[in-house]
């Protein structure tokens, strides 16, 4: 028996450069390399769909294995049994190699799964490494992406992966910035991290088009609105004295209200390149981040009414890693997530005010600045794959904003007690949120 060393491509008619031993093409080729004893350049068997293929090939004297590479020890030949559903099925003869359940990446391979020396039955190795023919030719976890020691890019087995999540998130760390000190005690009464909010939720969707089974282009969008806080002090006659709210005059107030809002959307377009367990990206990224605060405050005098707006707008690029760190039995899998980019944010922030003073003022003052900004994403999420092709997610993500205008640090920068109004703006805040996500991915 011989066979033909060098590389080989399998193609729908067979195997380039293989051999025959009677009416059967073999397309299994193990070489044994005699560089420290490892096995090296399984050759794909091409399955009844065909199609399939790979470039591999390692001879002896090659000085190391070029790829697939499993150690020698862990592979051993054992009995190739007859199928049971056809009798002159090419299983009925030639070899095979018990598969050591390590090398599966959805960790299924036992005892009785073998990689066939002639036929198209059995399970190929090449087809546990690139997640191509026999059985693992499906759109579920067992299509492993460039799989973990692949190096060979082919057509994949499924073009499409879409994600619908629901993000729940909550806005935390929020700057201190005092508004109101107490007269009788001159400790701070209001600051803006009192406003504390609860969980807000929004949609995230995710598309992902696979070029083959290295490469791919995701898109992905979220939005999640209405991160309202509120607090108020107890009523208390002239108990509370305003801090640069929107003016540089003192005033003292019976009572405080303070609430403010704030809302967060990103799209991104990323390109996506699969190498084992790590998947790279770069793309393009935007991101939106609008806050805003109302401080309502009444005296012996009337009702004060200060507001604030502010607005960021991030562009730039992003780089990034998602990787796998686990791969369970019954389609269950884990991995993580991280991107950050430099971006550059076009920032602004409008005020307004009426104070009841003796004489009343009112105005409003508008400014904006082009800032550089950052903006990263962490999260670990699970996903288990209900059938082939469904599977249901749950994660946890966080992110992080630097290098924007957030309302509350724009008090002290506008005066409405002079006409006209004047300001000016800071872009040196950040935003911190991270929450839970769930929803649920399909191949197709």
């Amino acid at each position: 028996m011989s066979v033909t060393t060098g590389t080989t491509r399998c193609r729908n008619e067979g195997v380039d450069g293989s051999y025959r031993e009677g009416n059967a093409v073999k397309n299994a080729w193990i070489d044994v390399n005699d560089c420290a004893g490892w096995l090296a350049a399984v050759v794909l068997g091409c399955s009844a769909a065909g199609g399939l293929g790979a470039d591999v090939g390692a001879t002896a004297a090659e000085s190391e294995p070029r790829r697939h590479e499993i150690a020698a020890a862990d592979v051993r030949e054992a009995p190739l049994a007859q199928s049971p559903a056809d009798a002159a099925s090419p299983l009925s003869f030639g070899k095979a190699w018990q598969i050591p359940s390590w090398i599966d990446p959805r960790g299924e391979a036992g005892v009785n799964d073998v990689a066939s020396e002639g036929g198209d039955g059995g399970i190929d190795l090449v087809g546990f490494f690139t997640g191509y023919g026999g059985h693992h030719a499906a759109c579920g976890p067992e299509c492993y992406e460039c799989g973990p020691m692949a190096s060979v890019c082919e057509p994949t087995c499924h073009r499409w992966t879409g994600t619908v999540d629901a993000l729940f998130l909550w806005q935390n760390n929020i700057a201190s910035r005092p508004m109101f000190l107490s007269t009788s005690t001159l400790a701070t009464a209001v600051d803006a991290n009192q406003l504390q909010t609860p969980a807000s939720v929004g949609p995230r969707f995710g598309l992902f088009y696979h070029l083959d089974n290295c490469h791919s282009i995701e898109g992905n969008y979220f939005n999640v609105q209405s991160f309202q806080g509120e607090y108020q002090t107890p009523f208390a006659t002239d108990g509370y004295a305003a801090i640069d709210m929107a003016s540089t005059l003192p005033y003292v107030v019976n009572g405080v209200q303070a609430m403010s809002s704030g809302e967060i959307q990103s799209a991104e377009l990323n390109w996506r390149r699969h190498a084992g367990v790590v998947t790279w990206l770069a793309g393009f990224r935007w991101v939106e981040w609008n806050g805003d605060l109302n401080v309502r405050s009444t005296s012996v005098l009337g009702e004060d009414l200060v507001s604030s707006a502010t607005g960021n707008d991030l562009y730039g690029g992003q780089l990034g890693a998602d990787v796998l760190l686990w791969q369970g039995p019954r389609g269950l899998q884990i991995n993580t997530l991280g991107k950050a980019g430099v971006y550059y944010n076009t920032a602004y922030q409008s005020t307004t005010g009426s104070l009841s003073t003796q004489p009343p003022y009112a105005g409003s003052a508008r400014s904006a600045a082009d800032q550089t900004a950052f903006f990263g994403e962490l999260g670990i999420n699970g996903a288990w794959w209900i059938t082939d092709c469904i599977a249901w997610r749950v994660g946890y993500s966080f992110f992080w904003l630097s290098g924007v205008a957030t309302p509350a640090e724009q008090l002290s920068l506008v005066d409405i007690s002079v006409s006209p109004a004047t300001s000016s703006i800071n872009t040196e805040g950040s935003v911190f949120l991270q929450g839970v996500t769930t929803g649920i991915e399909a191949r197709w």
